[in-house]
């Protein structure tokens, strides 16, 4: 953002992208789901994810949260228009959260 006030225009300071290091992380409850599934914490998760995907962490977490939605959405016999409601997401990260084993876990 530039300082249009004054008569010699400055960028506006940037926030500090180091924050987030120092601020306690609040995990979601379908983020804990996914790292639970795996046998770790949030934090190991991350940090394994960061390793195996570099330059897109999340994109385990997306691919796991995709496939859950397609076990749901098969359970339930949703079809590919299917519109998913506030409850209908409420109720699926209770059960992401209740339901779910590790991987590699016997059932």
């Amino acid at each position: 953002m530039i300082n249009m006030t004054s008569s010699n225009p400055t960028p506006a300071t940037p926030p500090n992208l180091h924050d987030h290091v120092t601020k306690p992380r609040i995990w979601t409850p379908r983020y804990l789901a996914y790292a639970a599934a795996h046998n770790r914490t949030p934090e190991a998760m991350l940090d394994f994810d960061e390793q195996h995907f570099p330059g897109g962490k999340m994109i385990g977490y997306q691919r796991w949260i995709a496939w859950a939605w397609d076990e749901w959405d098969k359970h339930y016999k949703h079809g590919p228009d299917h519109v998913r409601t506030e409850r209908e997401e409420n109720q699926f990260t209770l059960w992401l959260v209740n339901a779910l084993v590790p991987v590699g876990a016997a059932a």
